[in-house]
């Protein structure tokens, strides 16, 4: 801590580091308690239930829409047995354990910025008190491994000489990583190739730029072609070519089927306005000299403000999607306390000290979007499907079970299915094989009536489940009531 942030703390400089200390740590606590308590979104259950096919039948029996480095990460859930509440939280332990390393990296570039290690950790709890972090970046989604191998990309091109060969290889390779992780990734990977090539183009040297942007597709490319022997196999060049061109219709035309998103924009900036106004104030007084930054802040600058554009102009801004640059505008924050004298240093700080504390009376109040019933609607459900059985809900919420037909009810397939008719595919397997159980949900009761033939005689056995005729013997029918699982997943 500098004489200058000492001088303008409202209390001693011990105490005030203690206090922020003990502050983060609480909010690291509240992460992993919002983690195991917090509804899950449909696609968190999807996201988890391809990891089973991860080297058993991925790419051969399936070939999933996205890159599926991700899957074999929350693959580790199965470590915690063959019980499906126990991997769902488990795998939400692992997302929460990704978003804290996230934290950390995020800390150690303020470091490498030339942050003191006290300014790092407000930076540290500024990044936990924005909502949309603490309640997003736990979700089991391919986004928090891929941000933590970006982050951790920009971080090994700040902390170390950016003008080596070995440190844009080892960047190159970390946004590899997070590519195959999530084909989102290709803003962070325009983002840093950016920062890279501006930050050399800046020094005047071209050849330098060139060099730099060859060296980080190289990287890059290498990490994914590792991706697809180990994924592939025989089938590498397939998944290799697959890797690219596979979520283009996805990343094309998905926003069509969902109305307008923007709405989500407003969301996060009203929910998180002072420290969205810190962020983005502290971004122009940086970028207002340019000039005089180091290598490392120019870098970060370029990357962030790359980012930044991208994320908010993305055409699918789920709420999920703006925890790809919060890691990187957290920085900035204080760098309007520099702009201040000491006097109003303090004010500023008393101010960052309330905001705070109202971020914890949200995440507490947030324990109340619980994940209850889910859970309660897994334990059901698995208790009447033995291993080998196979369900149907269009969602996966059972990672420990196969489900067939092996179909997602995302928006762009319930609109194909619905044009199918009762003729379509979805319909004609059902009837074919039909699965022990259906698990029902909105996405099923919207197709109730392409589904009610090759669903009835089914029978009732508990909220939201339907148990085939012939495994119903000493089950006692159900009301057959559906309650809504998903109810607030987004709004809340």
């Amino acid at each position: 801590m500098s004489l200058a942030e000492a001088r303008a703390l409202p209390l001693s400089p011990a105490l005030s580091g203690r206090l922020v200390t003990a502050a983060l740590v609480l909010k690291l606590l509240m992460l992993f308690a919002l983690a195991l308590n917090t509804r899950l979104v449909m696609d968190e259950f999807w996201h988890l239930h391809q990891a089973q096919y991860v080297w058993n039948g991925a790419f051969t029996d399936i070939w999933p829409e996205k890159a599926l480095l991700y899957a074999a990460f929350f693959k580790l859930a199965a470590l915690a047995g063959d019980d499906a509440v126990a991997q769902v939280l488990t795998a939400r332990m692992l997302a929460a354990g990704l978003a804290t390393a996230v934290v950390g990296v995020t800390y150690a570039t303020a470091r490498a910025l030339g942050q003191s290690a006290f300014r790092a950790v407000i930076i540290a709890l500024i990044l936990l008190s924005f909502s949309t972090f603490i309640e997003r970046g736990f979700r089991l989604r391919s986004e928090p491994l891929a941000l933590f191998f970006a982050a951790s990309a920009l971080w090994v091109v700040i902390r170390h000489d950016a003008n080596r060969a070995r440190t844009i290889l080892i960047a190159g390779l970390l946004s590899g990583l997070a590519f195959v992780a999530t084909q989102k990734s290709a803003y962070f990977n325009f983002a840093l190739g950016s920062a890279l090539v501006v930050e050399a183009l800046v020094a005047r040297s071209v050849v330098q730029a060139l060099q730099r942007a060859a060296l980080l597709i190289a990287g890059w490319l290498a990490a994914i072609a590792v991706y697809a022997l180990v994924f592939g196999g025989s089938n590498a060049a397939e998944v290799f070519r697959f890797t690219f061109l596979g979520p283009l219709e996805v990343a094309t035309t998905a926003q069509d089927h969902y109305g307008s998103l923007r709405h989500f924009v407003a969301q996060t900036l009203v929910r998180n306005a002072p420290l969205y106004l810190a962020c983005f104030a502290g971004l122009a007084l940086t970028l207002a000299r340019f000039r005089s930054l180091t290598q490392g802040q120019r870098l970060h600058l370029v990357f962030t403000l790359v980012m930044a554009v991208l994320v908010f102009r993305h055409n699918q801004p789920w709420p999920y999607v703006f925890t790809m640059v919060l890691p990187f505008l957290a920085p900035y924050a204080p760098a309007l306390l520099d702009r201040f004298p000491e006097a109003r240093q303090r004010t500023l700080l008393l101010v960052f000290a309330l905001v705070v504390a109202a971020s914890f009376v949200r995440n507490i109040g947030y324990v109340a979007h619980d994940n209850h019933t889910q859970l309660d609607t897994l334990r059901a459900a698995e208790a009447l499907v033995p291993e080998g059985e196979t369900y149907f809900d269009g969602l996966g919420m059972l990672p420990n079970r196969k489900t067939a037909p092996y179909v997602w009810l995302d928006a762009m397939n319930m609109v194909r299915l619905e044009a199918e008719g009762p003729t379509g595919r979805l319909p004609r397997a059902l009837a074919s094989n039909p699965p022990l159980l259906v698990i029902q949900s909105y996405r099923t009761e919207r197709l109730s009536p392409l589904l009610a033939p090759a669903l009835a005689g089914y029978v009732p056995a508990g909220t939201n489940l339907l148990l085939r005729p012939d495994a119903a013997a000493g089950i006692i029918p159900g009301d057959g009531q559906v309650v809504d699982l998903y109810e607030d997943v987004y709004s809340r």
